[in-house]
């Protein structure tokens, strides 16, 4: 196998007056220049769907406008989409008015569409790679924290690579695990986002500075991970 390249994308809130598009098309830039072998799973939160209640006044896209605009960016790319989650904001489209955003992206990008999580595999010389993924469901104001809640969390699944996205972190992390045929290596992904800081809701609430952010890893023959991630202020 030659290498693969995963892109996860997550957090992008389009339609959010602080949505940095801007960013997101070095996201583009950076997945078009990546060799051919690669892969994209879109990790929730990729609308900022507001309600009556929350966020009502602080986007610049109807719902329907913010879904065809997104699918409008990233149908160049469909062919490498292999999952779609929902994430938090999508998930009220479905509790207050029983439409499924969600799978109208994973329909009209051709990719698998899940509610909560995914298992993907990755077959090399007889060898599994096993990804798991969802949105998230917790959040931290401290990143070591937040990363040691989503390692515990995932005690009882087995994966090779865990991907989350939700709290606005950009890390990796791996560690080895002993089992009784030696042992082997899990990592851990917080994808990253593309909101502005300034006068957000984190800026309000006195969140820490997390800048825009995005990972790509690439997978060699052995299957070892290298995560490179990008942070705005660094491209």
């Amino acid at each position: 196998m030659t290498n693969l390249y995963i892109f996860p994308l997550s957090d992008l809130h389009l339609g959010s007056n602080h949505c940095n598009l801007d960013f997101f098309y070095k996201w583009c830039k950076k997945f078009e220049d990546a060799p051919s072998n690669k892969a994209i799973y879109l990790l929730g939160d990729l609308l900022e769907f507001p309600t009556t209640r929350i966020d009502a006044y602080d986007v610049n896209l109807t719902t329907h406008e913010a879904l065809e605009r997104l699918i409008e960016l990233l149908e160049p790319y469909k062919e490498y989409v292999r999952y779609v989650c929902t994430g938090n904001h999508e998930a009220r489209s479905l509790k207050d008015f029983n439409y499924d955003i969600t799978k109208q992206i994973a329909s009209r990008l051709d990719a698998q569409y899940t509610r909560n999580d995914f298992f993907d595999k990755i077959v090399e010389d007889d060898k599994e790679f096993i990804i798991y993924g969802k949105h998230g469901t917790k959040v931290s104001k401290n990143p070591l924290l937040a990363m040691n809640n989503f390692v515990s969390d995932m005690n009882h699944i087995q994966a090779d690579l865990y991907m989350q996205g939700h709290n606005h972190y950009s890390a990796f992390y791996s560690q080895y695990e002993r089992c009784f045929n030696e042992g082997s290596r899990a990592s851990y992904l917080f994808t990253g986002h593309f909101l502005n800081y300034n006068n957000s809701y984190a800026h309000d609430k006195g969140l820490l500075v997390s800048p825009p952010s995005f990972s790509r890893l690439k997978i060699d023959k052995n299957l070892h991970i290298v995560c490179d991630t990008f942070y705005e202020d660094e491209v």
